[in-house]
């Protein structure tokens, strides 16, 4: 393509709204035009380097047996009656609209419950299972902020896939080749060394999913990384082993002391002048039983609740005022030591084990202990790993544990029978008996694909584009020698090289700029310099200098890049 003929233009400045570098650049090197907050359209450029990401994603698809399908994006209500998400106390972020008679519909934010309603009129027998289905669609939520530039929109093309098992066996085996077909996604579109498989919390879905974040400063997540082992978790649920503090310390003698404080761990660090984690920290909270359960951790670390969670089976929240009152507790006092008749259970985090002589609440007003140590003055029930880890907490594997900002391109969940219950989605197996079909669903955003390989390569310069993705493989300058040019331009189109060549009347200078700022992985200028030379200079968008290479010898070379 000539560029010339390419209507849009680089800008030297972005919009001054635009904060994330992913916009910033992409409209700046004309791939994509800002709407409105979380809306992009795009333009000839970035378009090419959307049909190149889906390109690679449906040849990874189809290696498993997967079919493209396409859904629509309206949705009725009575679809989505059976999971409630149609309830906007439910699902927050819905664009809705209404129809000229005022019949309600939205637009869709995902297609679970669409596609298990599609699925009955095609399943039925066991020998119809698995089928695998994929689409390309656009996604509507209404996110209360839109400040990612096109990795977080209100509007964004998604690769939704379903897979439809006989039993969980079933789904598993493929849930299991699907993280190897997403780590090779990642690693064919160039972000694969800064990709990790990690453990996550599975949102509505699930308890726990696994999703896949790339390490970048601009990402709104925040995982652990083993150093050792490469084993990642999303910060929600990590888990590690708390550092050890004074263990070398002789047991103290344990003592009740007047303690005039107010009731919060600054003050107790205060009086006692310690450090936050020589204090012994209490939180009760409230099964859906009645029941309280004292929670015991260290005072400088906090409780993952979803973590708490696998240690209380039943529901539970905070204990209020009025529940401590009732059972005799004193807020801000309160610890294991002695045991308490009005605790049901006492719960608590290894990190406790890495101190002696806590000093902690007495259970009365203004009064505390100092030297506490576990086993001598108190008991635990049950333990277990429910501190949200700091940086000196190491993996569970005894490793440093390296704790980085990344943003989550993709994400496979283990939807079991929510779908297709409430869908009456089953099949009858070999002895004639109806069961439910197993699902499971796997997301891969691709606009935010394409916005995180910008943030993750991108130079002070501009975009840095992989081969795979990028809109062009060469990006063809000329400096006079317009004839000699044309004549290369030609050659390589011949060749079935993808090149857009600069042809405008421009300073040298600008050119260049403007190939930096696109970002192609390959330039070759023709000068009358190079001719001389023996040829035409080749750089790579990486390289700071180009070498003057023979011109049938550098077609040869770009015809058998990937």
């Amino acid at each position: 393509m000539r560029q010339s003929q390419l209507f849009t233009k680089t800008q030297k400045f972005a919009p001054k709204d635009e904060v994330s570098k992913n916009a910033q650049l992409l409209i700046r090197a004309g791939f994509v035009h800002k709407e409105m907050a979380g809306v992009y359209s795009f333009l000839p450029l970035g378009l090419r380097v959307i049909e190149k990401i889906k390109d690679i994603i449906k040849e990874e698809l189809s290696k498993v047996g997967s079919q493209e399908i396409k859904m629509t994006a309206l949705q009725k209500e009575s679809v989505w009656q059976g999971t409630n998400r149609w309830d906007d106390e439910v699902v927050d972020d819905w664009f809705k609209t209404k129809l000229k008679k005022g019949r309600e519909l939205g637009l869709a934010f995902t297609h679970e419950e669409p596609i298990s309603f599609i699925m009955k009129n095609h399943i039925s027998s066991y020998k119809d299972l698995p089928i695998y289905v994929y689409q390309f669609q656009t996604k509507f939520r209404n996110e209360l902020r839109a400040k990612s530039g096109i990795m977080r929109g209100r509007e964004f093309l998604m690769k939704d896939l379903y897979d439809f098992s006989k039993n969980k066996e079933e789904h598993s085996q493929f849930y299991e080749k699907m993280k190897e077909v997403y780590m090779n996604i990642f690693k064919r579109v160039g972000i694969g060394g800064q990709t990790y498989l990690t453990l996550s919390p599975g949102g509505s879905f699930s308890k726990y999913s696994y999703e896949f974040q790339t390490l970048s400063t601009a990402g709104e997540d925040i995982v652990y990384i083993d150093k050792v082992t490469g084993e990642c978790v999303n910060k929600d649920i990590v888990q590690g082993i708390a550092d050890k503090k004074n263990l070398t310390e002789k047991k103290k003698e344990l003592q009740k002391i007047e303690a005039d404080r107010a009731v919060n761990i600054d003050a107790s660090c205060q009086l006692y002048e310690c450090e936050p984690w020589q204090i012994l920290k209490t939180v009760i909270y409230k099964t859906e039983k009645e029941k309280l359960v004292g929670v015991v951790i260290r005072g400088d670390l906090k409780i993952n609740e979803l973590l708490l969670s696998d240690l209380i089976i039943e529901k539970f929240h905070l204990a209020e005022d009025d529940d401590l009152e009732k059972a005799s507790l004193t807020k801000g006092f309160i610890s294991p030591v002695g045991g308490l008749k009005g605790i049901d259970q006492w719960i608590g985090d290894e990190s406790i084990k890495t101190v002696r002589n806590y000093n902690t609440g007495a259970n009365e007003f203004k009064k505390d202990y100092v030297n506490v140590n576990l086993e001598r003055d108190f008991k635990i029930d049950k333990w277990g790993n429910f501190a949200v880890p700091t940086k000196d907490f190491k993996s569970l594997a005894g490793n440093k544990m390296d704790i980085k900002k990344s943003i989550e391109v993709g994400d496979i969940y283990t939807l079991e029978y929510k779908f297709s219950e409430q869908a009456g989605l089953t099949y009858k197996d070999e002895e004639g008996e109806e069961k439910l079909v197993f699902m499971g669903s796997y997301g891969i955003g691709i606009g935010r694909l394409m916005g995180t390989i910008v943030e993750v390569l991108a130079d002070d310069k501009g975009i840095v584009w992989p081969e795979s993705v990028a809109p062009f493989k060469v990006h063809l300058i000329n400096i006079g020698e317009e004839k000699k040019a044309e004549e290369i331009y030609n050659q390589l189109q011949n060749a079935g090289v993808e090149v857009l060549w600069d042809d405008r009347d421009m300073r040298p200078g600008a050119k260049f700029a403007d190939s930096d700022l696109i970002g192609i992985p390959n330039r070759i200028v023709v000068s009358s310099r190079s001719l001389k030379n023996g040829g035409v200079e080749f750089k790579k968008r990486i390289e700071k200098e180009g070498n003057v290479v023979g011109i049938e010898k550098i077609i040869d070379k770009l015809k058998h890049l990937s």
